[in-house]
């Protein structure tokens, strides 16, 4: 389903505001979603007035977690709704599930190529092409100007097979240059970095109004050998359409709504510092490279996207809740029985993570803290038992009744961390804590049964019911409130 479709399913679901009023791309915009998802809004198409060559912004389109299940849902239905995270968290581990160096399957069944594509019908090369014609936003206050943050970045791996996908800030240096943050430990950046030693550029797509089910699987954690283009098929449970960029033979799903074709610039550097991250803070420093845009190709009625950053909650941790907790179930599903439960949306849904397990012994989940401390991005972990769910007032409980500080903690010194942790001593270093929530397993069954009985959960009698007309009830006392 191309971002119109699922524009549309929103429509119909009344999850998309429309504003007729123009609205100024520096900073209004932005304004307007970042009140959208402060509030778990709709997503939103603005106007951004006069001079540009679209007519539409769209926004927030995964400002609410909603949203983001709607795509896991092959229907684009409400089938995860009502069920606890880790069910669609297992189901992008089960996408995600792409052998190391399967190719992209030009010609099987799951992808057709097409010679006619839409986000092709307008053509700009040369000097035609002006960024400045785009309504690129400038987000929040201090960030040192307009940034393109929707626009999924392909590249061609070193074995100039593999499509690496990822998302990576582009800020816009003049009307036919970009520059791009993608360091040499990301797919998007080892590429450009390898061919500079050569004193060459690499070609790049940046793909902007991308299909939902790319941009979800541009943030997977898989190899860098790993197709991604084949995680999105299967995200979408049928074909993605690509076809090939007009200045390289780098693929594009058709269904986009916009292409910069761009070529990379050997050894080039831009600060493209300050700007609001998705700690919530700004980064101050950068090694950005720089691009230039050699083609620009779109649909004739394009919808220019835009993803807000910043403070949470926002769009751009939220597209990173469920490929960082899948990361995480993986590892933890080779440690424990069962993982039953774990929240893909806490804090800024990359440096925390709460999760439940099935456990068979207290030293499981030492093993587990441990491994789960390993995780490059993971700066803080909370396990609980499989009778809790993976929310705040699930941790809360356990804090108080099932957890010693002494005995049930791990401090870690430094080690690998996050590269946009403000509180980080060293760059892309952290300490971290891992806490045990979980009832302590005895070495006796008597013990166990002890242990479960002192933490289980008082409530009162589930097979009594008893039926009030609450509404009716607080009707009457307020009236009588009233008469008196």
């Amino acid at each position: 389903m191309s971002l119109r479709e699922f524009l549309d399913v929103l429509h119909k679901e009344g999850d998309l505001a429309s504003f007729s009023t123009e609205i100024d791309p520096k900073y209004e915009i932005a304004s307007v979603i970042r009140r959208s998802c402060d509030e778990d809004g709709p997503a939103i198409e603005v106007f951004p007035g006069e001079g540009y060559c679209t007519s539409v912004v769209v926004g927030s389109v995964y400002g609410a977690k909603r949203r983001i299940l709607r795509i896991l849902d092959p229907t684009y239905g409400d089938y995860f709704f009502d069920k606890p995270d880790v069910k669609a968290v297992e189901r992008y581990v089960k996408c995600a599930d792409i052998k190391e160096g399967e190719p992209l399957k030009a010609y099987s069944e799951t992808f057709s190529f097409s010679t006619d594509p839409p986000c092709q019908e307008i053509v700009k090369e040369g000097n035609s092409v002006d960024l400045y014609k785009l309504p690129i936003c400038t987000h929040n206050e201090k960030d040192v100007g307009p940034f393109i943050t929707a626009g999924v970045n392909v590249v061609k791996w070193i074995d100039g097979v593999t499509h690496g996908l990822g998302i990576h800030r582009m800020h816009v240096v003049n009307r036919n240059h970009l520059s791009c943050l993608a360091p040499p430990n990301r797919r998007v950046g080892f590429p450009h970095y390898e061919a500079s030693k050569k004193g060459e550029g690499i070609k790049m797509a940046v793909v902007i109004g991308a299909p939902p089910e790319v941009v979800l699987a541009s943030q997977a954690k898989v190899n860098f050998r790993t197709e991604k283009y084949n995680v999105a098929s299967n995200l979408r449970g049928k074909n993605i359409y690509l076809t090939k960029c007009l200045t390289s033979d780098i693929m594009v799903p058709i269904e986009s709504e916009l292409v910069l074709e761009c070529t990379s610039i050997p050894d080039s550097f831009h600060d493209d510092t300050p700007f609001a991250e998705y700690p919530g803070t700004y980064s101050v420093r950068s090694n950005a490279w720089v691009c230039k845009v050699d083609a620009i190709t779109y649909r004739r009625d394009f919808m220019y996207q835009t993803i807000l950053t910043g403070k949470t909650p926002q769009e751009d941790s939220n597209l990173c809740a469920f490929p960082y907790a899948a990361e995480v179930y993986k590892q933890a599903s080779h440690v424990v029985e069962k993982v039953t439960d774990i929240s893909a949306f806490i804090g800024n849904n990359v440096f925390d993570t709460l999760l439940c397990v099935k456990k068979n012994s207290n030293e499981e989940i030492e093993n587990l803290m441990h491994i789960l401390l390993g995780n490059r991005y993971l700066k803080s972990v909370a396990i609980m038992d499989d009778d809790m769910k993976a929310d705040e007032e699930s941790w809360r409980f356990c804090f108080n009744t099932r957890y010693q500080p002494n005995r049930d903690t791990i401090i870690t010194n430094l080690g690998l961390g996050a590269s946009l942790d403000p509180s980080s001593p060293l760059f892309q270093s952290t300490s971290k804590i891992a806490m045990d929530l979980t009832i302590p397993t005895g070495k006796t069954y008597a013990d166990k049964m002890y242990n479960e009985m002192r933490h289980k959960v008082a409530t009162t009698h589930p097979d009594i019911e008893v039926l009030v007309n609450w509404e009716e009830k607080v009707c009457e006392i307020i009236n009588r409130i009233k008469e008196d």
